[in-house]
């Protein structure tokens, strides 16, 4: 279906735009392209037999250029699907009509009566079969008129074959089928006109024509083939012989001169006959109207054309000459450098076949020219390349020009068809690569959710009890090359139930300039529909919806949130200032990412400082940030215990004040927000290295220093090549430590900060960086198994920018992983990396000196003990070695809750924080925890989760 969509339907996308149509309409017709016009054009090889265009592609395509100035676009089908599987049926016809109608968001009162009377007079149908030298070929085509705003849809039906197999003349038929659509009248005026021509000169109707729309306003139009037009022949048929007259027929004999003077200018020589071999007439009939009424068409399929105009950008500049009767187009927009345009697969001069035909209609509004195409769907320009690359149904290859335009075609074509598959329509899900994945946070289930694979990914979605409505493509659409060889679109969709609101990321992927298919998904609950003020809230019994513990980044932003949403937030903090965990740690701390990274909801940092900010800075921040938000937190407060009432669903929190004194808080939800390292445990690893008790220095945890001036002169040994061990290490050299050691255990990917810059392109950082909620969404929108394979690609693309620094540090013997991951230990792993702000040169050039961790066998009184023998002098050791796992991270709750709970921190399988800001186990109990970026994020999910199960309207389930 990628070959019909490149070479017939894309073109007439491509026509819209250019005819200046509005986006949300041509978002609607490019919907029905995709989704009901595509599965009826059939296979692309072999080539269907189509009658409508002389190189067999069963579409053509048509721009009115109306007297008001506006360009109006109409197209037809023959719908081959339906031959090409044997189903000649009238009522398998029917049906395409009716869901054709359904899918038509712009459509008049639709109405198949007329249509059935046709049917039943003019085809064979299923009622006897066609001779057999016919093969697969359809009796009918479907055209459609595509309005701005309106949209109406019309059959054509060819009427020789039945008249070939039942002996009749299309005369005989077409007279049954005037009488019983109460047409005699008009229909006679017409017989007797052919009366008048010879037998062999006399026109053969060929086609017939009938609206979708009620009797009262139907017509029937019925085109004559002609085989010879000169002009005097043609001022015959628009006058009916001479019996037509009046002011619309002498105006219409105005505008077929011009035209037909326009089409032979650079005709044969002076003195040959000018003419059109095989020439179209029309005759419109109507119930109201004694007379037919005429239209004047002028032949120039494929061998008119050849015999007549010597190519198609000949009769591109005779629509030119029609430039002053024409406002549409003028001299310095010339038609023909439209048509060159929207045609930009070919040159016009390259040889003949996009012009069929060209004709003028009048009407009560004015003159109309009407340029018919044919979209070459076999020309060798198109189909190099095409042939067999089919693929889904809004598969299309990378034949195109990867505009904006093109990019968000595609785009829109794969919502349409996941919104489909959202309501259960299972045969959508091809739409999704095989080894598709979905991140779903809170959308088609009450927890976060990673599915990996097509198969696992559809039964996810369908599982789903609500119905999803309203799609839309939200902001930018967006193509990259990330390879030569894959390439792919990005964009965010909108979406809604009756209660909520969802936003979607989708990234879709061509590989080896194959079809487009979706690979990853990221799906999530956006927020409610209704002001939080119009739910009921329900904490019976209790002072307060939800207690947090700690005042930390995920604290605060959880209380944040949750009072955004209307509900009662108290925040327990045991240090004396909101801050102080900042504060605590050594004063040359700095953010590892860049500030507009990091921002917390609500209160974002100062735009005057710096891309890095101190944490001095960022703890000062933080004691603001309740003040400014008017959140109740109250600090030097420690929870001694918290106990939960499962029958009346609230926690008893015990707290013990900093004068002595306690107090009870009843809350209906506990959050424990107790630490960055919640995700990894609270407990300051130290190594078990032999003779740790014999050291007479200072051995501590990184945890434990605030200030390294004071050691000054001295001696020390860093274990840890992480970003604390780096930090440290590097404020030691700037406040003048005699010297330092770094002990690595493990491999430590290092990325300079310029580097780092560069994984946010137009994200965070940049004039045209996007809303910060948007570009969290955008962020996080890969899955875990497809960002993998797609960080190698990029740390390879950026390797080179740090390649003399990794040079120099392998040089001295500095561990770095054999495929740079750093951004997977940034995001999934988050340790095990350093982003570099002076530290690696002080490495490579031997000021901090560097020891395998292998080598370390022992401590000794005023040193370590090396495996060689030798000896490395120290005063301090310093352990900057992380935290201990610890599957009970809130001391104050009993063991009984971690048997419901289980083990609250590290990753499951399917990739996601285990009990980390999502349902932990527990009923009404939530852990929070992260950086600065993760509790931004995640705490609007958590504070939504909690207001959904508080909420007596919406209730707790999804």
């Amino acid at each position: 279906m990628s070959f019909w969509w490149q070479t017939s339907l894309n073109p007439i996308i491509s026509l819209m735009r250019h005819a200046n149509y509005p986006e949300d309409a041509v978002h609607s017709y490019t919907l029905l392209l995709q989704a009901e016009i595509l599965p009826l054009l059939g296979p692309s090889d072999p080539a269907y037999p189509s009658w409508m265009t002389d190189d067999h592609t069963p579409l053509e395509f048509s721009l009115v250029l109306a007297k008001t100035g506006e360009l109006l676009v109409r197209f037809a089908i023959e719908a081959s699907a339906l031959p090409l599987s044997g189903d000649r049926s009238v009522k398998s016809l029917r049906k395409v009509l009716t869901n054709l109608s359904n899918a038509m968001t712009m459509k008049p009162n639709f109405d198949l009566d007329w249509f059935d009377v046709c049917a039943e007079e003019l085809l064979l149908g299923d009622t006897q079969p066609a001779p057999p030298h016919m093969g697969p070929v359809s009796e009918t085509f479907i055209g459609f008129d595509c309005a701005h705003y309106s949209s109406a849809m019309k059959v054509y039906f060819m009427p020789r074959i039945r008249a070939l197999v039942t002996k009749q003349t299309p005369e005989e038929m077409l007279t049954r089928t005037a009488a019983r659509l109460g047409l005699e009248q008009p229909w006679s005026k017409i017989t007797q006109f052919l009366a008048r021509f010879l037998p062999g000169d006399q026109p053969e109707p060929e086609i017939v024509a009938c609206d979708c729309v009620p009797g009262a306003k139907n017509r029937i139009k019925i085109y004559f083939r002609t085989h010879i037009l000169s002009y005097s022949h043609l001022e015959f048929f628009l006058t009916l012989g001479g019996t037509l007259e009046g002011e619309d027929v002498a105006a219409g004999l105005v505008k077929a001169r011009l035209l037909w003077d326009a089409l032979t200018a650079d005709g044969p020589p002076a003195g040959k006959l000018r003419y059109f071999p095989s020439g179209l007439v029309y005759y419109e009939l109507r119930r109201d109207r004694p007379n037919p009424t005429s239209k004047g068409g002028l032949g120039l399929p494929y061998l008119p054309v050849q015999r007549h105009l010597p190519n198609d950008l000949v009769a591109a500049k005779a629509i030119d000459r029609l430039g002053p009767h024409l406002p549409v187009f003028s001299e310095a927009n010339p038609y023909s450098r439209f048509v060159q345009t929207v045609f930009s697969h070919r040159a016009l001069s390259a040889r003949s076949g996009i012009h069929t035909y060209a004709c003028c209609t009048v009407k009560p509004v004015g003159s109309e020219i009407s340029l018919y195409y044919n979209p070459e769907a076999f020309a060798p320009e198109r189909t190099i390349g095409l042939r067999g690359a089919l693929g889904t149904p809004f598969a299309c290859t990378s034949m195109f020009t990867h505009s904006p335009v093109d990019a968000r075609n595609i785009a829109t074509l794969f919502v349409h068809e996941w919104e489909r598959l959202t309501n259960g329509k299972e045969d959508a899900s091809l739409c999704l690569a095989p080894e598709s994945c979905l991140r779903d946070l809170l959308v088609f289930s009450p927890t976060f959710r990673m599915l990996e694979g097509r198969e696992k990914v559809v039964q996810h979605i369908l599982s789903a009890s609500r119905n999803f409505r309203n799609f839309s493509i939200v902001g930018r659409v967006t193509f990259k090359a990330v390879s030569e060889t894959l390439r792919m679109i990005q964009g965010r969709t909108h979406f809604d139930d009756d209660t909520a609101t969802f936003n979607a990321v989708f990234t879709l992927f061509s590989r080896d300039n194959g079809p487009w298919r979706c690979w990853a998904l990221l799906t999530v609950f956006e927020g409610l529909k209704q002001p939080s003020s119009q739910y009921n809230i329900q904490s019976p019994g209790a002072r307060f919806d939800t207690v947090i513990v700690g005042a930390g980044q995920a604290g605060l932003a959880t209380a944040a949130q949750l009072q955004r949403l209307g509900l009662k937030v108290c925040v327990v903090e045991r240090n004396a200032r909101v801050g102080d965990a900042w504060r605590a740690r050594y004063k040359s701390l700095e953010f590892n990412t860049p500030k507009d990274f990091s921002h917390l909801p609500y209160f974002p940092f100062p735009e005057e400082w710096s891309m890095f900010p101190a944490a001095t800075l960022v703890a000062d921040h933080l004691e603001k940030y309740p003040q400014v938000l008017k959140l109740d937190v109250r600090t030097g407060t420690e929870i001694v215990h918290a106990d939960y009432n499962g029958e009346g669903k609230i926690w008893a929190v015990q707290l013990q004040h900093a004068d002595g004194s306690t107090s009870t808080l009843n809350s209906s939800h506990l959050v424990v927000a107790t630490g960055v390292d919640i995700l990894g445990g609270q407990k300051p690893k130290m190594p078990q290295i032999p003779g740790l008790d014999v050291f007479r220095g200072q051995a501590l945890h990184s945890t434990a220093i605030r200030d390294v001036g004071q050691w000054i002169g001295k001696r020390v040994v860093v274990f840890g090549a992480g970003c604390s061990g780096h930090d440290i290490c590097l404020a030691l050299s700037r406040q003048g430590a005699a010297e330092i050691t770094m002990v690595q255990r493990a491999a430590t990917a290092v990325i300079s900060r310029d580097v780092l810059l560069k994984l946010f392109p137009d994200m965070y950082t940049g004039e045209d960086r996007p809303p910060i909620d948007v570009a969290d969404e955008l962020y996080l929108a890969l899955p875990t198994p497809i960002s993998k394979i797609l960080r190698s690609t990029m740390m390879e693309k950026l390797a080179s920018l740090d390649a003399d620094l990794h040079y120099k540090l392998r040089a001295t013997g500095f561990k770095l992983p054999e495929v740079n991951d750093f951004i997977e230990r940034l995001t999934v792993r988050r340790g095990g990396y350093y982003i570099d702000q002076g530290c690696s040169a002080l490495i490579a050039d031997g000021t901090i000196k560097l020891q395998p961790s292998e080598q370390v066998k022992g401590l000794l009184p005023n040193g370590i003990a090396l495996v060689n023998g030798e000896k490395l002098s120290a005063d301090i050791i310093v352990f900057a070695t992380g935290f201990e796992p610890d599957s009970k991270p809130a001391p104050f709750l009993d063991d009984a809750v971690f048997d419901k709970t289980g083990k609250i921190g590290g990753i499951d399988e399917e990739g996601e924080a285990i009990g980390v800001w999502r349902p932990s186990g527990h009923e009404n109990l939530w852990f929070a925890g992260g950086d600065l970026f993760n509790c931004r994020f995640y705490s609007r999910l958590l504070a939504l989760q909690i207001f959904r199960m508080q909420s007596a309207l919406v209730g707790p389930e999804f």
